[in-house]
């Protein structure tokens, strides 16, 4: 009885110390039209390639949309990708036509003009092929809250990567504060080129620290777990994977 006792106490104390030392998950900030509605089943849902600013992170567009794809025809949807080919042509002339990305005196993004040649681009497609919904997916950054040896953003938690050393597991030293997290970006349009929702998932900490060095190197093994992958698809493609329940 009393070891029976032991072992319950012992159960409990380590439940509570688990919940004490749990990471939060930042949430993502998913934005939704108050008028978006499920795609029709009977139509196709298409994918455009992947938008990807930052060299290093090119090899991650691919293996997104072909997840993307994956897990919208495990639900039921009928899916098709556009390939690249087609989509830079198309794509080249919607940015030429909204004057440009980027701002021609500071160089900073213009978000408005994105979604607008996406807009354009949709209402392009729609008139080509028979969808009832077009996805344009991006891999950018964001920043992630670190907790010790953990960082958390945009719905995901994900161990610090170090390069030859164990400090940040180390009980002699606390780290807190940001650091930079790769996301998944989805934009969901309807046919009439119309926004209906933007959604994040986070993939993986693109960087490792080198404590010796004292800085953050890029990490060599970025994109080789697939389940990263796998996540940050199924969050961005929440609100329609929720509405094929």
């Amino acid at each position: 009885m009393l070891k029976t006792m032991r072992t319950i106490l012992l159960s409990l104390l380590i439940s509570l110390l688990s919940a004490c030392t749990s990471v939060p998950v930042e949430q993502p900030a998913n934005k939704i039209a108050k008028n978006f509605l499920a795609p029709d089943r009977a139509k196709q849902i298409v994918i455009l390639p992947t938008k990807v600013d930052i060299a290093e992170y090119v090899p991650g567009g691919p293996a997104v949309k072909q997840q993307l794809f994956a897990q919208l025809q495990h639900a039921g949807y009928r899916v098709v990708m556009l390939d690249e080919k087609n989509y830079a042509e198309l794509w080249g002339q919607e940015v030429t036509a909204v004057g440009g990305l980027f701002d021609p005196q500071s160089g900073r993004f213009r978000p408005d003009a994105y979604v607008l040649a996406l807009s354009r681009l949709v209402i392009r497609i729609s008139d080509e092929i028979d969808c009832s919904m077009v996805l344009a997916p991006r891999l950018l950054s964001h920043t992630a809250k670190l907790t010790r040896d953990t960082a958390s953003w945009d719905g995901v938690v994900r161990a610090v990567h170090e390069k030859d050393q164990d400090l940040m597991t180390n009980p002699a030293y606390i780290y807190s504060g940001t650091v930079t997290g790769l996301s998944a970006e989805l934009m969901a349009f309807n046919a009439k080129g119309e926004w209906q929702f933007t959604t994040y998932g986070g993939i993986l900490l693109p960087r490792e620290s080198d404590t010796k060095k004292k800085q953050a190197v890029v990490r060599k093994d970025l994109f080789s777990d697939p389940q990263e992958i796998y996540e940050a698809s199924n969050l961005v493609l929440g609100p329609l994977l929720t509405k094929a329940q």
